[in-house]
């Protein structure tokens, strides 16, 4: 792990001061610039006595040591001067049938430096030692961030939980955080989120509730907890698969009580190991949490997340922006894969505005099980050796000429991969070379990740070292772009973060389940609670197909225009999901549109980008904002309904003036004042319209 710090500069106060120096004598002596002076100064975790203060410039938690086995007493928001009190009675993490073993618990600070893959942060490690098992956590605590990350680690052995006692649900429940603020009057909405889309539609379920001394079971990634009365609040999120694809799942993932002394009694469980899994010569990695401070509204709420969430991953623009082009979208699979075929398609996509080529399934020279030729197998891959080598008889020289008119048309080329899932990733050594000699022979940086099944603690650690080798044999250059379409187990949309984007849907004209409104409302949806840049969104071929619509279909993506389909995708990263040489020649009309969303696309995305409007049904007005100090971009669509205008909650106090200049479709640029509600008034004179704003404010 590399650092640039010298940690005497470190507010960092140890029990013994023979370890603080000892510390400060393993520090890279390296001199810190300005910048990175102030965020390490902001960053804290001190130990002094029995107390550990974590924290930085937001937030600030407060804990008894309890000899390692910390117990939260105290969360601070320190940026709207409020706190709250914890009842400090159990430890915040527990496993069944543990004890402490008395042996001394071991700390450490280390401040980590801003490289390609991640943003600058204090971490905070404390290894705490139970009688056969060791548990290392190391709090991450990143400048001006509203929440406190914390990884989990196990090392040893242990014999409490086991999968079968599990099922039976004869266990004492595990958790792995706990807060318990004082209150009565505290509401909490949970957030499950579900992907395997190609079976799921409905990817977001909210729940608000009361919580009551009887203790209540919580199927979500999130939480989000109001105090009613004071206007304070906090969230956790688990940092693991969504529940269906979780390992060990024991049914919860949180349980909330109220106490009868009048505090709210919150824990996260489901640390996501069995027995099996825990080894006594190697931290094994269980699910984490980041849990953090907001005030008491949802807004609030969803813009203290993101905050968080962006600092998870250092985006690159020049290496994380992109509007890929896929040849999967139209279904012509691994049977139109040719060299004549790609150098075609490069130059439709150039003329249309592309950024990034990505060539699916196909130009291997294995044959998987979704080709469209029969005895493709994803089974055995490694007793197969030229499986992963371009395919000679579509490619006779190689992907040198792909890459030579890829880099004459500054298009980043990439490729399509699976993993051998054999033995849980056994492989994973091998398939990471696989990669990283294409990234070395070919400089392709960008590899959809597809046909994943992690049903095991060993096969996700060996997953995330298949990974962790293709990031650091690329210096960090590799892009990976998650799917999480598929039904078996996978990572999901709050794990393996830090590695790329996710691919999130597949949907084809050929089967009359693409519709832009679906997919635009299930952008809209996941984007209060993840970052809608980091993911991958499609636009279809509208031509393609129309038999499948009913012709009185006034949502059918045939009566849509071209350029509103492309506009849906803005706030995400977009994905043209066809192959470009089969669309008609009016399709490149919206070239001009793509150019100018690309002056502003990394700004756009840069700003925290969440929901407005009405939730998308095809009927409505929608649109997102990007809100970045007192300026940003407003994305504004006008579904199929007879509203030239429409008022629309946005993100700025009542009174507010508000200019915007019109960047792309039917806008204009206009002066406003927000009402008392925060509302403005958008106009769009036509239906299946949109309008891309950049915005200043006045408060």
């Amino acid at each position: 792990m590399k650092f640039s710090e010298n940690k005497l500069g470190m507010k960092v106060r140890l029990k013994s001061l023979n370890i603080f120096i000892l510390l400060c004598l393993l520090a890279f002596p390296k001199a810190l610039t300005g910048q990175e002076m102030m965020n390490e100064n902001e960053c804290y975790g001190i130990l002094e006595n029995d107390t550990l203060i974590i924290g930085n410039s937001i937030i600030k938690r407060v804990y008894l040591w309890n000899a390692g086995d910390i117990i939260s007493l105290k969360i601070e928001d320190l940026k709207n001067k409020t706190e709250f009190y914890l009842d400090g009675q159990e430890p915040d993490f527990h496993l069944p049938g543990t004890e402490l073993s008395g042996k001394k618990p071991e700390v450490k600070n280390e401040w980590i430096a801003q490289s390609k893959t991640t943003n600058a942060h204090l971490e905070f490690s404390i290894i705490t030692h139970y009688s056969d098992l060791s548990l290392k956590r190391i709090f991450s605590i990143y400048p001006e961030s509203p929440a406190i990350q914390c990884e989990l680690y196990l090392m040893g052995k242990y014999d409490g939980i086991q999968a079968s006692e599990i099922k039976k649900k004869r266990f004492e429940s595990a958790y792995i955080e706990r807060i318990a603020p004082f209150g009565q009057h505290w509401k909490l909405k949970s957030i499950t989120f579900f992907d395997e889309t190609d079976n799921n539609n409905n990817l977001i379920i909210e729940e608000e509730s009361l919580v009551f001394s009887r203790q209540i079971k919580l199927k979500a990634n999130l939480i989000f907890a109001r105090n009613l009365i004071n206007d304070i609040g906090f969230f956790i999120l688990k940092e693991g698969p969504s529940y269906p694809a979780q390992i060990n799942y024991p049914g919860f993932d949180f349980l909330a009580s109220a106490t009868p002394n009048h505090f709210l009694n919150i824990l996260l469980a489901g640390p996501g190991f069995d027995n099996k899994d825990i080894v006594p010569d190697k931290w094994i990695k269980i699910y984490g949490f980041a849990s953090g401070i907001s005030r008491g509204d949802w807004e609030s709420f969803s813009k203290d997340l993101r905050i968080y969430q962006k600092n998870i991953r250092n985006r690159i623009n020049s290496r994380d922006e992109m509007i890929m082009m896929n040849t999967w979208g139209d279904r012509g699979q691994d049977s139109i894969i040719s060299e004549a075929f790609i150098l075609k398609e490069l130059k439709a996509a150039s003329k249309l505005g592309i950024t990034h080529f990505q060539i699916d399934d196909g130009w291997q020279t294995g044959r998987t099980k979704n080709s469209a030729f029969s005895g493709g197998s994803l089974e055995n891959i490694w007793q197969k050796g030229n499986y992963w080598e371009p395919d000679k008889e579509k490619f006779p020289d190689g992907l040198e000429k792909i890459v030579t008119k890829a880099w004459e048309l500054e298009i980043q080329l990439g490729l399509w991969f699976n993993p051998s899932a054999d033995s849980s990733y056994k492989n994973w050594q091998r398939d990471a070379n696989v990669i990283l000699s294409l990234y070395l022979e070919y400089d392709i940086r960008y590899f959809k990740i597809d046909g994943l099944i992690i049903p095991d603690k060993l096969a996700e650690t060996n997953f995330r070292a298949f990974l962790e080798e293709i990031i650091k044999g690329s210096d960090g250059n590799i892009v990976i772009n998650l799917d999480v379409t598929g039904v078996a187990p996978r990572p999901g949309y709050h794990y393996f973060n830090e590695y790329g984007n996710i691919f999130l849907e597949n949907r084809y004209t050929d089967w009359g389940n693409y519709y832009p409104h679906w997919t635009l409302r299930n952008l809209w949806m996941l984007s209060s609670y993840i970052p809608p840049e980091n993911i991958q969104i499609e636009f279809l071929n509208k031509w393609r197909n129309s038999d499948m619509y009913l012709d009185d279909d006034p949502l059918a993506p045939n009566n849509i225009p071209f350029n509103y389909q492309f506009a849906t995708t803005m706030a995400a990263q977009p994905l043209a999901w066809f192959e470009g040489s089969n669309l008609p020649e009016e399709a490149f009309d919206i070239s001009s549109m793509i150019k100018a969303y690309k002056v502003h696309m990394a700004e756009f995305h840069k700003g925290i980008i969440l929901p407005i409007g009405d939730e998308p049904s095809g009927l409505g007005w929608t649109g997102f904002q990007s809100i970045s100090e007192n300026e940003g971009y407003f994305l504004i669509y006008r579904e199929f309904n007879d509203n030239t205008a429409k008022f629309i909650k946005i993100q700025a106090s009542p009174g507010s003036k508000i200019s915007l200049q019109a960047i792309a479709g039917q806008a204009n640029d206009f002066e406003t004042f927000c009402n008392e509600n925060s509302e403005v008034c958008f106009s769009l004179a036509e239906k299946w319209n949109f309008a891309f704003y950049k915005y200043t404010i006045q408060e």
